[in-house]
């Protein structure tokens, strides 16, 4: 807030009304140039910088004469005299306000330029024809003022340096004018100053990409927002706007990795990513490695009917040719129980292995994981995990039940 009326030697407390008010919106091209310098002259008034302020709201009202740059510019030139005590600041401050007045005869600011032209003419009286500004006027200083929109912009202007808005006297001629602000990408210009007249430099200034990079396994699939970026957040980073993201980690057979993070101007953030197994993942494991103990067992029973098989085989051959005696037939009705014995349980085996194979198989290329969500410390607030279930009573009655947490 400014200052709405300024006594001799005192300034009254800050007033809303004295707050420079920008031009009616215009497409024309004047009123953006007029726009332009009333900016330049806001963020001076802002910062104490009055004189500079009162010429660039003298600067856009040449360019578009409308009775609030006038009133603007009437504040500037009465709060410059308190600074410069330059009489020709408070005259041209009486000037105004009359003009302003004489534009609009009513309206929310008429009261305050009456006021303000009342006291400036009072002191104007009391001042009579001493003071700075009752002989010739002096001439005015050649001067570079920079402006940006950008908070904590700095500029550097002849060797001299300081924060903006900046007001620097030069000489006349050219003149490099280096731009900078934490965050954002330095800027250098030409600027030409003219003889004793205050030059407007309004700057716009290109922040600083921030930069987000990944580090995980291969074959991650590395999302933000639901946008998937691997390849760049894997390489040098992908360029993201500032603020808060949500960085999102998924692959198969890991379970799911998800952080908040805040992203400043100019900054790189590391994501450290590590995934590990999913419950799912391990137990396909531990299934696949009982299905490789079973097959082992398998090939155990069945190379037990062989070998059973083969020895009944050679009792049967001898039977045909020489006969048996008892102790041969009974080795023989043995091996052909056994070899049957040890068949059905390679059948069985086998079985087995070939279902937790497929077992194993299935969880093993089925094991996709969901998607993840944020962090529960970094939600903004509301309930967390809402569920909606239907409930049917034995009456017919139809209802459901809320549940979730803060």
């Amino acid at each position: 807030m400014l200052p709405l009326v300024l006594a001799a030697a005192a300034v009254a407390p800050p007033s809303a009304a004295a707050q420079p008010r920008p031009p009616a919106p215009s497409t024309d091209v004047r009123t953006e140039e007029a726009r332009s310098y009333f900016r330049s002259g806001e963020r001076a008034f802002n910062a104490g910088e009055f004189a500079a302020a009162a010429a660039s709201f003298e600067k856009a009202m040449a360019v578009l004469d409308l009775p609030a740059i006038a009133f603007s510019a009437a504040q500037a030139h009465r709060l410059a005299y308190a600074k410069s005590r330059d009489v020709a600041s408070l005259r041209r401050a009486a000037e105004l306000y009359a003009l302003y007045l004489q534009r609009v005869p009513s309206g929310e600011r008429v009261a305050d330029a009456s006021s303000n032209l009342l006291d400036v003419e009072g002191q104007l009286r009391d001042l009579g024809g001493a003071g700075k500004g009752s002989g010739p006027a002096a001439p005015r200083p050649t001067q570079l003022m920079v402006t940006s929109a950008v908070d904590g912009a700095r500029a550097t202007v002849a060797g001299k340096a300081g924060p903006l808005p900046f007001v620097v006297e030069v000489t006349p001629g050219p003149h490099d004018v280096v731009v900078e602000a934490d965050g954002y990408q330095p800027k250098t210009l030409k600027a030409m100053a003219i003889e004793s007249d205050l030059i407007n430099l309004e700057v716009d200034l290109v922040a600083r990409p921030s930069r987000l990079l990944v580090k995980t396994e291969g074959g991650a699939q590395v999302a933000v927002d639901g946008r998937i970026v691997a390849d760049a957040a894997r390489a040098g980073g992908a360029e993201l706007p500032v603020g808060r993201h949500l960085v999102t980690v998924s692959r198969n057979g890991r379970r799911p990795f998800a952080r908040e993070v805040e992203l400043a101007r100019g900054t790189t953030v590391t994501v450290d990513a590590r995934l590990v197994p999913s419950g799912q993942r391990r137990l396909a494991r531990w299934v696949l490695i009982g299905s490789g103990v079973t097959a082992a067992v398998t090939g155990g029973f069945a190379l037990a009917a062989v070998s059973a098989n083969g020895d009944a085989k050679d009792l049967y051959a001898r039977s045909r040719t020489d006969g048996l005696t008892e102790a041969e037939a009974a080795a023989y009705r043995d091996a052909v129980a056994q070899r049957d014995d040890a068949r059905n349980l390679t059948y069985l085996a086998g079985g087995l292995t070939a279902a937790a194979a497929t077992t194993g198989l299935l969880l093993y290329l089925f094991d996709r994981p969901d998607a993840p969500e944020a962090p529960i410390g970094g939600r903004q607030g509301g309930l967390a995990g809402v569920r909606v279930v239907p409930v049917v009573a034995g009456d017919g009655t139809v209802a459901a039940t809320l549940s979730g947490a803060f």
